[in-house]
């Protein structure tokens, strides 16, 4: 930064709408004098929910679809639930609801 001081980087996100309140909040609460902003787009694709069922019990997933390839997600909250039903860590049941659909995924076709 200017003349080798230390700095902090924030980034926000938010509507167009809340531009001015959150300049003010960041205006109020740091000692900054300036703020750089950017217009950001997002894609988003089209997708659907699943409920499945699988050995852990009814877990939700996204199907995505992006041209002719498929994806399938668990939902954050099926599998928060269901690492905390089973003292499992998140990414252990993340992983094994992800290879789970991949089977049941490949098994249809």
């Amino acid at each position: 930064m200017k003349k080798l001081r230390a700095a902090t980087k924030i980034t926000v996100l938010c509507t167009k709408q809340k531009v001015k309140e959150v300049e003010d909040i960041l205006f109020k609460h740091l000692s900054t004098i300036g703020i750089r902003k950017y217009v950001c787009e997002r894609t988003v694709l089209d997708r659907r929910i699943e409920t499945v069922t699988t050995s852990f019990g009814d877990c939700r997933f996204k199907i995505v679809t992006h041209r002719d390839m498929t994806y399938a997600y668990p939902e954050y909250e099926d599998v928060k639930r269901i690492a905390l039903d089973h003292d499992l860590s998140f990414n252990e049941v993340y992983s094994k609801l992800k290879s789970l659909e991949s089977k049941r995924n490949n098994s249809n076709d």
